[in-house]
């Protein structure tokens, strides 16, 4: 039987959002003074997505619930990131709204996954 390991998952997402604190810090040292918010808050995104969140719903989750959820917030933050580095080259492309729609995509199975077993429940 799988065990969701809330713990573990908050680590991780833990580190990760330091590296992305680390990685903005880094970028505002040697941007000569060009910024964009999509290059500053990805941390601040894997620090409440994937700590306060999970940590709030730890009973719904399932395998797979997880996964979604997981490949959601990642999107998530890449898509971040490419809007950043194409705000910082004064570009657009509307190809970057993929990855906020399948953010967006994957947070839904996420849900449906989570309603199934609410629903599913054995008595």
């Amino acid at each position: 039987m799988y065990t969701l390991d809330i713990k573990k998952n908050n680590i991780i997402y833990l580190v990760i959002s330091i590296f992305c604190g680390i990685f903005s810090f880094v970028y505002e040292q040697f941007s000569h003074e060009v910024y964009s918010p999509y290059m500053m808050y990805p941390g601040v995104v894997t620090l409440l997505a994937g700590i306060g969140i999970t940590s709030l719903i730890r009973k719904g989750h399932t395998k797979w619930s997880m996964r979604f959820y997981n490949s959601s917030v990642a999107c998530f933050v890449v898509g971040m990131y490419i809007k950043g580095i194409l705000d910082i080259y004064g570009t657009t492309n509307e190809y970057v709204q993929i990855y906020f729609l399948s953010s967006l995509i994957l947070l839904g199975l996420t849900m449906i996954v989570m309603i199934k077993k609410i629903f599913t429940k054995k008595a």
